[in-house]
């Protein structure tokens, strides 16, 4: 199926974004790497979940605590891109709180159904990926330039992150210039708010009708993060595996 429902995905951006060096703070819209986890924006999901209504989802010295102590935002994690939605001086002490949207790809999952159900309720496609080939007209995000990763998720939910941002998220297409980076221009930026807006909206009102959706989509949640976890490490020994053989083969 081709991408007939949008003009972009047929003609993607190949517009350079160089975005001046000696400013002191990272715009509204540009892509950034952080180091943050993306358990982060869903446990803030489920608490924001949790004060809807009658949600059985956490007792008080259980659920919300037990989580927000494996939330931490520390230098272990790899950087990830996010989308900055407040201007955030580059100069600022850590500690300081940024509004940002947080991207993942969850192992290059390309559909909704691989996704636990709290995040089928809050991840947009970032293009290219494969939602937009197979779902015409779903909404999706695009940037300038194109981004280079397939099936790229953007979790539609605004938050204060005290993560620490390394950088601007780097263009390393052969072409692109050195300096390239990313950004959501202004209708792009716009489509993404509203999307938050919509989804958060319906989430909260899904948990004040669902007493038992918090405490379901946190338990599929932990699954589906042990799950991530151990595909990754079966990839990192087949890796290995494979670099050894290599090696192995070539001191023959």
């Amino acid at each position: 199926m081709s991408y007939v429902a949008c003009p972009r995905c047929r003609l993607p951006s190949t517009q350079h974004y160089l975005p001046d060096e000696g400013v002191s703070y990272y715009d509204i819209g540009e892509i950034c790497a952080i180091q943050e986890g993306t358990h982060v924006p869903v446990y803030e999901i489920l608490k924001s979940g949790a004060r809807s209504g009658p949600s059985t989802m956490f007792s008080p010295t259980v659920g919300v605590t037990s989580f927000a102590s494996k939330v931490q935002r520390n230098d272990a994690y790899n950087p990830r891109p996010c989308v900055i939605l407040d201007k955030a001086e580059k100069s600022s002490p850590d500690g300081r709180i940024i509004m940002i949207c947080l991207m993942a790809t969850f192992s290059r999952a390309g559909r909704l159904e691989d996704l636990p159900e709290v995040l089928q309720k809050f991840c947009i496609p970032f293009s290219p990926h494969d939602m937009c080939m197979n779902h015409p007209g779903i909404k999706h995000i695009h940037t300038t330039p194109e981004w280079q990763m397939r099936n790229t998720w953007i979790i539609a939910y605004r938050y204060g992150t005290f993560g620490k941002i390394r950088g601007r998220w780097q263009n390393r297409a052969p072409s692109s210039p050195t300096g390239s980076s990313y950004r959501l221009n202004g209708d792009m930026l716009a489509l993404l708010n509203s999307i938050c807006s919509q989804r958060k909206i319906q989430w909260e009102a899904l948990s004040a009708q669902d007493p038992s959706l918090g405490k379901r989509c946190y338990e599929q949640y932990k699954v589906f993060r042990q799950n991530l976890w151990y595909k990754r490490q079966d990839q990192q020994e087949n890796y290995i595996q494979k670099v050894t053989a290599h090696c192995d083969i070539t001191s023959l």
